[in-house]
């Protein structure tokens, strides 16, 4: 398996890869999933950590293959101004109770207001 292919697996397995700032595999997800990928994550360390970071650096990666539920958000600021952000989430890890118990805790914090959610 390529480490593009292993990316992908791994985040339908819910495990989510990143390159860390000093330049090592983040693995982020359920304590299963970590434990089960720790043995595949060391084999091909150099391997994957080129991939993630070639997929930082390139929109076209093969890894933008991996399947994820994308939100736009419409955001408004304490002085009126608005912006946008969108957010992909992997769909192995999505949980859209979750992400709206998230929207409303920063809406109640006050400093921004989300006027919109849209998926796409």
């Amino acid at each position: 398996m390529n480490p593009a292919a292993m990316i992908r697996q791994a985040a339908e397995e819910g495990l989510s890869l990143a390159l860390s700032p000093t330049g090592t595999i983040k693995a982020t997800g359920n304590a299963e999933a970590v434990n089960r990928w720790l043995p595949v994550l060391r084999e091909h360390k150099p391997a994957l950590v080129a991939a993630l970071a070639q997929a930082a650096n390139d929109s076209c990666s093969p890894l933008s293959a991996v399947p994820v539920v994308r939100l736009r958000l419409v955001l408004e600021a304490e002085d009126g101004s608005r912006s946008e952000a969108v957010l992909a989430i992997p769909k192995a890890r999505y949980d859209g109770l979750r992400v709206l118990e998230l929207f409303e805790r920063h809406h109640m914090a006050g400093t921004t207001r989300i006027l919109s959610v849209s998926e796409g």
